[in-house]
């Protein structure tokens, strides 16, 4: 086999230098010296002529790995709430969560290409949005702030931008009140001249402006245009703090509180030119809140101590005369969790306070008795606390946790009402800093629905995202792991287990594939395989086989699925770093009388090649070879045999990184090295032809439905972008490039229509999901459709009675709601569907609707639906029940002993009673008749039969039947049931003349 492979490639060597000399020629080097110094070259060997121009690629962005730790922000009527998500702000339905529009920078009808990305539609903000106000004389209108230093705002019912103030250094926190008309006051991050010092310094400002902001001039004025205008607006500098953690001005209006290291620095409103009050604490302080009625605060600090500040209703306490003199003031102190506190939120009546941090924990603290309640495991780290009390519900909590969900729970229950998960991928969770040949992170499409299965928030869990309803399906956690970790300097932290490989199976995807590990130093390495089964009824993956340590007490390389043919059933191939190459198969054991028949995985197969690590594996499109990378080799393996078939080799690369089988028939391989594209021919196990380009390879695969190929280069900087190559494998040169401005961690393919178009997904290196490709404009979410969206006369649900908002709200009110929906939308949905929905009639029966609105649907669900038929009508007089019955099992005897006639349900068939029928009835009855009985006879006492309901007659469905009814002359037959005693008849001998009587033994 490595002859062969030799001689391929010193058949293409040759000829990649015989094309450089053609295209060595005074004009082209002249050209192609012009072209470096423009842009740095893609393809060596190929002049400019041959490759293609490279055109921008659409893209956009899925979700952004940047959390907010801004609490929501909820609307005067408490219908909607905002919330920051990178540079634009969603709006959220108060009463399911779902977004129902978005404040972007971007037109939603556009996407980010070569027109697109330098410029926007909506002036948005360009950098994170770090705090955002309401504004407290206007309810319609939402201010925001970024790290861009703009001040934007926004009427959200729209939504249009009205006015923005741009200060020119990044904002990190902002504050109105309603007592300061057209004023905020910003922290923002002005940088110091002396370099020296290491924490960054953080400037209060008051920033106000004269007119009113739907009054303002123009809004996209450039910087030269806005100098030459009288400026609109004006600050006053209030202070100098380190990093601000928390801004805020108490309920009155009158005092300013700053929250900055060990300090809170306070300043009087009125006189904002006598500076800052400081008050110290002694530990860092992380988090700021005000009481809705007094005038005191709470702050939290990171050794999970809160504490109550009254100071501000001493304010012989504060000292303004002497300007940075630290004071200490009498406090209140509650102290519960390990970790630092992250979030605080008084209740509206300020008689609870809400606290939460890393222990997935919330704490309600009792502020007059000092009682503190919990609702525990919340399922991540609590990022944000929010107490409101909503129109429809009552009084709620909205919770932000660590991962991006959003959890609400009731406050008289004390129970979750909703939660909406989005995408998460948090960095700090994934291998991608402390080893030092990192992993790249999990990233598949589910064959069938077209999901994506990408890494979660924690290091041993996955996450199922369905892009069409833009929310998460499911978390799969892999390894059950500790989500908390001692904060001791003693004590070392627990290293979590890790995923380092996914792979669905093809086709339907109904088996899922892990492999998780980790690394302890006194344990070792520890590796496990987990083979996991769709569950329809669960909606998620359920865990099948589990393999320890599979190869030993090495790393797994590599693991791919087969696609099963007629002959063999689905495989699992996986490499390690033993060099050996395992497949496994799927055993199934037939069930018995004691036991059930269950399936699982077991080890099938173990080979390996010249004790080569295998790099990456693969099967053939028809399954019938099984493909591995190993160093500089290609082996080619029988997939059911596990025979060695061939070994590829090249000497154009020492290593192969990637490889791929091309078009449905397999008949090229494509791989890759550090900069080489090799492509083998597998008909004649030549190369037909090598490449090697300037750009370090990324990823190399096929395009679905087409024998082409495509490469993602990552070029080196100061281009920090992404290109993709595509090619023939019977041609070097590319048909196309595309490129990105940005640079990719994965991708993967998730659809094609080839030559048409193809988009892929992928995780760029801020670890931001993002979609590109030609047909990213017909993917199109649920959030992508709110940007933008206008949500003034949205109708909410009903708001609470005035009996509701003293009393609660009825344990029965939702059944109310739901016999409501059902008997005025869905009553026609009952009918024919063989069940019945009875929650209907769990409620009492002053809450359920007239009974005559669900009998109907009642009974088209309790009554199996049958096949409608043509009727033909009897001749005369109606048939009852009983009757009909019993002529349907006369006919199906008929048809048992061999009759044509054949039974229909509901129908009676058409028939005459002639003599011979008539006279074998009257032979019947003149053997059974009831006479008085000869000599000899004694006839026993008819018993009577059983009287249902004290009636003397049987009453059928409301009918009195007598006896000897007829129906068109046939007497109807009576069943088993109806069946009465029979009549029993004993002989007794006559005695004869001076013989005795013998008694009687009965």
């Amino acid at each position: 086999m490595s002859r062969s492979s030799g001689k391929g490639k010193a058949a293409v060597k040759p000829s990649l230098k015989t094309q450089k000399r053609k295209d060595s020629t005074p004009a082209n080097d002249a050209n192609n010296a012009k072209e470096k110094r423009q842009q740095p070259s893609i393809v060596e060997g190929l002049n400019d002529t041959s490759i293609v121009q490279p055109q921008p690629w659409a893209w956009k962005v899925l979700t952004d790995a940047v959390m907010t730790n801004h609490p929501a922000v909820f609307s005067k009527d408490s219908k909607y709430f905002f919330l920051p998500s990178a540079s634009s702000v969603k709006i959220h339905s108060t009463a399911t969560g779902e977004v129902v529009s978005t404040l972007s920078a971007t037109n939603p009808s556009s996407l980010h290409s070569a027109s697109t990305s330098t410029s926007t539609a909506f002036d948005g903000h360009k950098d994170i949005i770090t705090s955002i106000a309401l504004n407290p004389h206007n309810p319609y209108q939402l201010y925001t702030a970024s790290l861009d230093g703009c001040i934007k705002i926004w009427d959200y019912l729209e939504p249009r931008l009205l006015k923005t103030i741009n200060l020119k250094n990044p904002i990190v926190r902002i504050c109105a009140h309603e007592k300061l008309t057209d004023t905020l006051f910003v922290a923002v991050n002005i940088p110091e001249k002396d370099k020296e010092r290491r924490h960054p310094v953080s400037h209060v400002l008051r920033v106000s402006w004269g007119q009113s902001p739907s009054h303002a001039g123009s809004m996209n004025e450039d910087d030269g245009h806005q100098k030459r205008r009288k400026r609109e607006y004006s600050t006053l500098r209030v202070g100098k703090t380190s990093t601000v953690t928390g801004l805020g001005i108490s309920t009155s209006g009158n005092w300013l509180v700053v929250l900055s290291g060990l300090k809170a620095h306070i300043a009087n409103t009125s006189s904002l030119q006598s500076g800052f009050s400081k008050l110290t604490s002694t530990d860092h302080l992380t988090c700021l809140a005000f009481h809705p009625t007094e005038d005191y605060f709470a702050t939290g600090d990171t050794r999970g101590q809160i504490r109550l500040w009254y100071s501000l209703q001493n304010p012989e306490e504060l000292s303004f005369e002497k300007l940075g003199v630290e004071k200490k003031a009498t406090t209140t102190l509650f102290h519960w969790h390990a970790h630092p506190v992250q979030s605080l939120s008084f209740t509206p009546n300020g008689a609870y306070l809400l606290s939460g941090g890393e222990e997935s924990t919330m704490a309600i603290w009792q502020l007059d008795s000092g009682h503190k309640e919990f609702v525990p495991r919340l399922g991540a780290p609590i990022r944000s606390l929010t107490a409101h009390r909503s129109p429809q519900r009552g009084e709620e909590y909205l919770i932000g946790l660590m991962d991006g969900t959003l959890v609400t729970i009731s406050a008289q229950t004390l129970k979750i009402s909703w939660t909406s998960s989005r995408m998460k991928i948090n960095p700090g969770a994934l291998d991608v800093t402390d080893r030092p040949s990192a992993l790249p992170p999990i990233l598949t499409i589910h064959p069938q629905s077209r999901n994506i299965i990408l890494p979660s928030s924690h290091p041993s869990t996955l996450q199922i995202y369905s892009l069409p309803s833009s929310s998460v399906i499911t978390d799969l956690e892999v390894l059950p792991s500790n989500r908390i970790s001692s904060l001791s300097k003693h004590i070392q932290s627990i290293t979590p287990s890790r995923i380092s490989h996914a792979v669905l199976s093809p086709l339907q995807g109904e088996w899922l594939a892990t492999v998780d590990y980790r690394e302890d130093e006194e344990f070792g390495l520890e590796t496990g395989l987990k083979v996991w089964k769709w569950d329809e009824n669960e909606r998620t993956f359920v865990l099948n086989t589990r393999i320890d340590k599979p190869h030993g007490k090495l790393m797994v390389t590599t693991i791919e699925f087969n696609v099963p043919d007629e002959q063999g059933g689905l495989l699992l191939a996986t490499g390690g770093q033993d060099g050996n190459i395992k497949t496994w198969s799927l055993k199934t054991v037939k069930a018995t009388k004691k036991t059930e028949g269950e399936a699982f995985w077991v080890q099938r197969t173990s080979f390996g090649y010249r004790n080569e690590v295998p790099t990456k594996l693969t099967f053939s499109p028809d399954g019938s070879l099984l493909a591995v990378a190993q160093g500089m080799f290609i082996t080619l393996w029988d997939a059911s045999s596990n025979v060695l078939v061939r070994a590829l080799t090249t000497m154009a690369t020492k290593s192969i990184s990637s490889f791929s089988f091309l078009g449905n028939a397999g008949r090229y391989i494509a791989a890759s090295g550090a900069d080489q594209i090799i492509v083998w021919d597998l008909v004649t196990s030549k190369v037909v032809w090598n490449l090697q380009l300037q750009d370090p390879i990324a990823h190399i695969f096929m395009l679905p439905n087409s024998d082409m190929f495509s490469v993602i280069l990552s070029p080196q900087s100061p281009y920090n972008g992404t290109r993709i190559l595509v090619f023939n494998p019977q041609n070097r040169t590319p048909i196309r490039e595309w490129t990105l401005p940005f640079q990719l961690r994965q991708i993967a393919s998730y659809s094609s229509t080839f030559p048409k178009g193809f988009s892929l997904v992928g995780i760029t290196n801020e670890w931001s999901l993002v979609m590109f490709g030609d047909e990213v404009h017909s993917f199109n979410s649920m959030e992508e459709a709110a940007v933008g969206k206008s949500i003034k006369g949205r109708i909410e649900e009903q708001p609470m009675t005035l009996f509701e908002d003293i009393f609660g709200r009825s344990a029965f009110a939702y059944l109310k709601e739901e016999s409501n929906r059902v008997t005025s939308q869905e009553t026609e949905s009952f009918r024919g569907r063989g069940a019945v929905d009875t929650r209907l009639l769990d409620g009492p029966s002053y809450l359920l609707p007239p009974i005559h609105t669900l009998y109907q649907s009642l009974m088209d669900g309790l009554l199996e639906t049958l096949d409608e038929q043509p009727q033909k009508e009897p001749k005369t007089g109606d048939v009852d029940d009983d009757t009909n019955d019993d002529c349907t099992d006369v006919e199906m005897q008929d048809a048992e002993a061999g009759d044509e006639v054949q039974a229909i349900p509901n129908q009676l068939p058409e028939r005459t009673i002639d003599d011979k029928e008539l006279d074998l009835f009257v032979d019947i009855f003149a053997q059974h008749a009831i006479t008085n009985g000869g000599p000899g006879q004694y006839v026993l006492p008819k018993a009577k039969p059983p009287q249902p309901n004290g009636y003397s007659s049987p009453v059928t469905n409301g009918i009195l039947k007598t006896k000897n009814t007829t129906t068109n002359g046939i007497t109807p037959t009576k069943t088993l049931l109806d069946k009465p005693s029979p009549i029993i008849v004993r002989t007794i001998p006559t005695p004869k003349v001076g013989e005795k009587r013998k008694k009687s033994l009965g």
